[in-house]
């Protein structure tokens, strides 16, 4: 059976890059064979994205931003469509860093099995896949925990206020934290962690990256002084779900304090500590 091959990127809004917090917006895909380039950007819920960074009273940074980029993208796939670069070169072009208000993630690479699908049902199942799905909606509850906890620091008037960095080496590890505080002798470091995923496997899978990146700079001791990681269990109820995130922060425990998001008595105590 014939497959379709294409790459595409998540377009992001991030109108804070310091927060390092992105709402996914669109999606660029990209087919070599065809050599087409198509899109498409959520035009309509300026809502969802506007509310979720605090911009009621400025949704024009999101509408015009949206639109003056459409306006981009549509430049670019004209210039595809006259083959002056191919499609693959274009989406490769658009997902180099920039310093802006939409940024696009990594070239991802993906082969479509139904030889008979059109290009249009490909990009939209990947739309609703990363936009509008409830997978990205879970995405989103993490970025909401740090806007939360941003929120709740800043009303504490901390004398050395947590902020985003890194730690770690970049020639060996180097890795980035929302919320870290540096004392002549300590570093300190909070970490808002959603487990809620609608399937057992996908909260092991995430869980396991905070270990991964935690041991890693254990390994080359560059591990925080003091860490808390606080959570949220959202609505996964089944009996497998709550099995894995009990094991999940069983080994968080073995690095650090675990507390749940609401414990504001927890956040409070270990941010004025």
């Amino acid at each position: 059976m014939n497959k379709i091959a294409y790459q595409y990127s998540i377009v992001r809004f991030m109108p804070f890059p310091d927060a390092e917090e992105f709402a996914n917006v669109g999606v660029i895909v990209a087919f070599p064979q065809s050599n087409t380039l198509k899109l498409q950007l959520d035009t309509t819920h300026h809502k969802r994205v506007t509310d979720f960074f605090g911009l009621k009273r400025n949704r024009a940074l999101y509408t015009q931003t949206l639109q003056a980029y459409a306006r981009e993208l549509e430049a670019v796939a004209q210039l595809v469509h006259i083959k002056n670069i191919t499609a693959t070169q274009a989406l490769q072009g658009l997902t180099k860093p920039l310093q802006n208000l939409m940024q696009q993630s990594g070239v991802r690479t993906g082969l479509w099995k139904d030889a008979d699908a059109t290009e249009q049902d490909i990009l939209s199942h990947l739309y609703r896949k990363y936009v509008h799905a409830d997978s990205a909606k879970q995405e989103y509850r993490e970025q909401v925990l740090e806007r939360s906890l941003r929120a709740y620091l800043k009303d504490l008037n901390l004398a050395q206020p947590f902020k985003a960095g890194k730690l770690g080496d970049k020639n060996t590890f180097e890795t980035s934290f929302s919320f870290i505080q540096h004392r002549q002798d300590k570093t300190r470091v909070i970490k808002p962690l959603f487990l809620g995923q609608n399937e057992p496997s996908k909260i092991i899978e995430h869980g396991a990256g905070l270990i991964t990146k935690l041991h890693s700079l254990k390994l080359f001791d560059s591990k925080p002084d003091d860490l808390l990681i606080i959570f949220e269990s959202g609505t996964a109820d089944s009996e497998h779900s709550r099995n894995n995130q009990q094991k999940l922060i069983s080994e968080l425990r073995k690095f650090g304090d675990v507390s749940k998001s609401t414990d504001h008595e927890a956040i409070s105590d270990f941010a004025m500590q």
